[in-house]
């Protein structure tokens, strides 16, 4: 097994999200119906009939952002405009916009992966869907129906965005190579590359996947620690305790009349003895991290020992037929046994 390991995480409770996809799909459908039924002029445009709906049941995924209604409303209504300009279908315009919705809608903090995801689907889904509900809506004779068919077929479709983005592999939280060395300078990469190479070695032997990701957030706190130890080393490289003396020595030696300048003085000389008691406290921190390195390192060690020692091992058991074979053995070696003494008996003779 290799140290980079795939583990799939959900942003959605497993069971919720086909619940959402039902429900979503039900209040597309009917709102569809409605709005062709109150509206003329969304009768005789049934594709920008299903824009709105679509643009207008966004937001009932997160039913706490209702007011993000009249935004997906106007964006889906805008998307289908600009597809219907360039020849597309107004309603593959506005499987783009809402699957965008969704995504910011369910994801706290969607990356590009999320998004291109998302785009992708809802433009696959909404033309697909929309395929299907015009092939579907032929058969059927009463317009209502019609478009209750074609809306339920093209919300299918876009609905996918919510398993593609509920389910999606998470990133493995140790560092890569190029990371480490990126964010530490080349005396402090030695204890996390040992830490990954233990890591390496205790996932292979790992019984599941809930011990692997615990041994990997050790590994990756060695990483977070040799940060911290980079940083205070920084900090403590700029604090200067001979000169720092020295300086205080001098505004208090200094015999100066002024009232304003000796206040002055004094009060520098109190920074810099505060200056001189945070580099106290910077190197119990150092020493305190440098401490914990070598107690997440030894875990790892003693992972590693551990897991081996927990596999069942060659030695532990004996195969079940040893003790027949050995008896025949046995057997075989007691009579070679007597035919040599039989022989060397005959040959006294």
């Amino acid at each position: 097994m290799s140290t980079a390991e795939t583990n799939w995480e959900t942003s959605l409770p497993p069971r919720s999200w086909p619940q959402l996809q039902a429900a979503w799909i039900a209040a597309v459908t009917l709102a569809s119906v409605v709005l062709m039924s109150a509206s003329d002029i969304l009768f005789r445009h049934p594709e920008f009939n299903l824009v709105l709906a679509l643009g207008l049941c966004t937001a009932a995924v997160r039913p706490r952002k209702w007011w993000f209604t009249p935004i997906g409303a106007a964006s889906a209504l805008a998307a289908g405009s600009a597809a219907d300009m360039v020849g597309i279908s107004p309603v593959v315009g506005a499987g783009l916009s809402v699957a965008c919705s969704l995504t910011w809608l369910l994801k706290e903090q969607p990356d590009a992966l999320d998004w291109f995801n998302a785009a992708l689907t809802g433009v696959a889904g909404a033309g697909f869907g929309l395929y299907l509900g015009s092939q579907g809506a032929q058969l059927l004779l009463v317009t209502q129906v019609q478009a209750a068919a074609q809306a339920s077929m093209v919300a299918l479709g876009i609905s996918l965005v919510l398993p593609v983005l509920a389910w999606r592999p998470a990133r493995d939280p140790f560092p890569s190579d190029r990371e480490i060395v990126a964010a530490l300078t080349e005396p402090y990469r030695e204890p996390v590359f040992k830490a990954k190479q233990l890591l390496g070695a205790a996932r292979s032997q790992a019984p599941d996947a809930w011990t692997r990701r615990g041994l990997a957030e050790v590994a990756t706190w060695v990483f977070r620690l040799q940060t911290t130890l980079q940083t205070l080393d920084r900090e403590l490289g700029q604090v200067n305790a001979d000169e720092v003396n020295k300086r205080i020595a001098a505004c208090e030696t200094d015999d100066e009349l002024d009232a304003f300048t000796r206040e002055r003085k004094q009060a520098t000389v109190v920074h810099l003895r505060r200056l001189l008691d945070h580099g106290n406290t910077l190197r119990v921190e150092r020493g305190r991290t440098t401490a914990l390195v070598e107690y997440a390192t030894a875990f790892l060690e003693e992972a590693r020992a551990g897991l081996a020692i927990a596999h069942p091992l060659p030695g532990e058991a004996t195969p079940e037929r040893l003790p027949e074979v050995l008896g025949r053995l046995r057997e075989h070696a007691s009579a070679a046994d007597a035919r040599r003494k039989t022989a060397r008996e005959l040959e006294s003779r």
